[in-house]
């Protein structure tokens, strides 16, 4: 696999992004994978950029399904729902393979806008926290191959039992596999990797939702399954 040439203000970000990740997991967090950002092509449009950026996850960050998430100190909170991929055994021929997928709900603080594109991707993208749902692990079938849960069927983010988003899951996710390449090439070409049991949360899958103190947000995913946060002050 080859590195990609990245736009020097992704590549120099994810460098620093890089040494505040390591910094962490020495302090103690333990790693939990990687995030997509900037990832509808309106959006990479505007920044100039050819590709989603790459942001990291750890155990610090993450709220198990249905828990709690304070939202103390954030200037914009938002919520994205999204895919996330849980990367298999690399194989030769194809690439990483999907051994996983699940629904995720991605806790956010636009705290400013992205004019300063460096500055964002070091500091992680905005990123407060990660909830993944419950995994879909490949069906083994009579030829031991595995096949994983449908990408299809309607999605639905709601807030406080109330639907804002209602979309089409197959018209608006993206193939696992690209994700993983985006993400193991942006991660070779700036001195990290992507290791077998990572996951990726894939991108928002709708417009992000703005949340406050008090609300709770659930995530459908068709055959995926659900995932839920509240948030408090």
């Amino acid at each position: 696999m080859e590195p990609v040439a990245l736009d020097p203000r992704v590549a120099a970000g994810t460098r620093r992004q890089l040494e505040a990740w390591r910094a962490a997991l020495d302090a103690g967090a333990q790693r939990l994978g990687w995030k997509i950002g900037f990832n509808p092509p309106a959006v990479m449009e505007r920044l100039g950029i050819g590709a989603p950026v790459v942001g990291h996850l750890t155990t610090a960050s993450a709220v198990v399904d249905g828990g709690e998430h304070s939202l103390a100190g954030t200037t914009s909170a938002r919520v994205e729902p999204e895919v996330a991929i849980q990367v298999g055994g690399q194989a030769a021929a194809d690439g990483w393979r999907v051994a996983a997928l699940a629904p995720s709900l991605e806790v956010v603080d636009v705290d400013r806008p992205p004019s300063d594109l460096e500055d964002i991707v070091a500091t992680n993208i905005y990123h407060r926290a990660v909830v993944l749902g419950q995994a879909g692990a490949p069906d083994r079938g009579r030829r031991g191959e595995g096949v994983l849960p449908s990408l299809g069927g309607q999605g639905v983010l709601s807030v406080d039992g109330e639907a804002v988003h209602r979309f089409d899951l197959a018209a608006t996710a993206t193939d696992p596999r690209e994700t993983i390449d985006v993400v193991a090439r942006t991660l070779a070409a700036c001195g990290g990797s992507l290791r077998v049991g990572d996951w990726i949360i894939a991108g928002s899958l709708t417009e992000q939702v703005e949340v406050a103190p008090g609300d709770s947000v659930a995530l459908e995913l068709g055959s995926l399954g659900s995932v839920a946060v509240r948030l408090s002050a």
